[in-house]
């Protein structure tokens, strides 16, 4: 958990790769909790914590796909204008 605990700390920083390593840690410490027969309320706080984490991880994913088309958006538009333009003057 403290690994996972880490990585939280500086998700923004992690690339898409770590994050996704990051999700996968999560789900098999999850699982492997779940699985126990004897669940003291160490473990069950453990499981609550690794469900915050994933939603954290969740939701840095959905920002970063957000981002992604505001940037892509943005990127189109600016080739408009630069395109547009060109064709304006060529004219």
């Amino acid at each position: 958990m403290d690994n996972i605990n880490e990585s939280l700390n500086k998700l923004q920083e992690l690339t898409p790769e770590e994050l996704s390593a990051l999700k996968d840690s999560i789900l098999a410490e999850f699982d492997s909790l779940d699985s126990q027969e004897n669940r003291t309320r160490e473990v069950v706080d453990t499981m609550g914590a690794l469900a915050d984490a994933h939603d954290n991880v969740v939701a840095e994913e959905s920002r970063r796909e957000v981002e992604a088309e505001e940037l892509s958006q943005l990127a189109q538009d600016a080739a408009s204008r630069i395109k547009g333009g060109s064709e304006d003057t060529e004219e």
